[in-house]
């Protein structure tokens, strides 16, 4: 048996989930267009629970690879949702 492939709309379902938990706000407030730090007021400690959270919900690892540096680029809910997207699939 393959490894499961994850839909772009199961993950922001997921990654929405993690965030709204983790930021305790309403998930409907979160949009792919949400900036993590402006809009959501990601600070550096919320953005490492998250990370450690989604690597746990989709058995990847943030620092392997080319991802890590990638992931200096991710501003977005969305960038994150692609890399992830990338990563899973």
């Amino acid at each position: 048996m393959g490894k499961k492939k994850w839909s772009f709309a199961v993950i922001f379902d997921k990654v929405s989930d993690i965030i709204a938990e983790k930021n305790n706000i309403e998930k409907n407030e979160i949009e792919l267009e949400s900036n993590l730090i402006n809009d959501l007021s990601f600070d550096s400690l919320d953005t490492a629970e998250i990370l450690m959270e989604i690597e746990k919900e989709f058995g990847i690892n943030f620092d392997k690879g080319i991802y890590s540096a990638e992931l200096n680029d991710v501003r977005i809910v969305e960038d994150l949702v692609n890399l992830i997207y990338k990563m899973v699939n």
